[in-house]
């Protein structure tokens, strides 16, 4: 399974040589820097920070897709579409993660489909980047019925993008649900495509699970996420041998090789670059021979 990156302090990320692999997000001001010129992007839409602005055309958020690759000098291997995410809200002036209601879900069904076509209809303009067409959906049936929808839409050599399921780490009880779709959706795209991205899931236990099927099924799995960069930022490294990140104590550090005055506390150990490029590029590692690690107490 492959691990996409997500986007990094600029300073570390152009250093991070042991990650082959990239996504960025086009909007903000956040650099896309990459180690060196073989590595591949995944280039996302913009819709998740969109959820606290007016979304944008589908032509607008393309054109920022595009004028971000310029701006950054690579032209990514897949460029995603510009879906509605389903599991972002706003709360007051805050964005936070919480679930959208069945009823709503059939709006951000019908733009997804919508965003998914107008990528198809530019596929000869885009190549030779993949396109990444996503699919939602609030319930197991809904995300079912936009998948067979989206199905429609893809061609063999598109990627389909599983979103909506990043909540899964911080909500656990929604792993049933993401199997209830998962069961009939993947067998379902192994039929028409052979690649599927799944957004912003790094449980890992949900992981491993989902690299196995997607394998059985001929599939070739990837994801992406930030975390172990932003995790370091709350005290947090990540352990491979667990499969999760930990706080850390200067105590720990001889085991994974690393001592760093930030470790003496809970404090930002991203601060470290080395520490951070570590993290991350063990994390990319572990991601890539997933389906080998056993999980105590597996939970599937």
């Amino acid at each position: 399974m492959i691990l996409y990156v997500g986007n990094t302090n600029s300073n570390i990320q152009k250093r991070i040589v042991g990650v082959k692999h990239f996504c960025f997000e086009p909007a903000g001001k956040r650099r896309g820097h990459l180690p060196n010129p073989d590595c591949k992007v995944l280039l996302d839409s913009g819709a998740f920070a969109d959820v606290k602005k007016k979304r944008l055309s589908f032509n607008a958020a393309l054109e920022r897709q595009l004028e971000y690759e310029r701006h950054n000098g690579f032209v990514s291997e897949r460029i995603v579409s510009y879906d509605t995410l389903i599991d972002e809200q706003l709360q007051g002036d805050r964005q936070i993660k919480s679930r959208w209601n069945e009823k709503a879900g059939w709006g951000a069904v019908k733009t997804t489909l919508a965003a998914a076509e107008f990528l198809s209809n530019h596929r000869k303009e885009l190549e030779p980047r993949q396109l990444v067409l996503s699919c939602q959906g609030v319930t197991a049936e809904q995300y079912i019925a936009c998948m067979k929808d989206l199905l429609q839409i893809a061609e063999p050599q598109d990627c389909i993008g599983l979103g909506g399921w990043c909540i899964v780490g911080q909500q656990r009880h929604l792993a049933g649900l993401f199997w209830d779709a998962m069961n009939v959706c993947l067998p379902l795209i192994a039929e028409k495509c052979r690649d599927v991205h799944v957004f912003g899931l790094s449980w890992f236990p949900l992981v491993r699970e989902f690299a196995i099927r997607c394998r059985a099924l001929g599939l070739n799995a990837s994801n992406d996420t930030s975390r172990f960069y932003f995790e370091l930022s709350r005290g947090k490294m990540f352990f491979p041998d667990d499969g999760r990140s930990l706080y850390v104590r200067a105590d720990l550090t001889p085991a994974i090789g690393f001592y760093s005055s930030q470790m003496r506390s809970r404090r930002n150990l991203a601060a470290d670059a080395e520490l951070a490029i570590h993290n991350i590029e063990t994390a990319y590692e572990f991601v890539r021979q997933i389906e080998t690690w056993k999980p105590e107490g597996a939970l599937f």
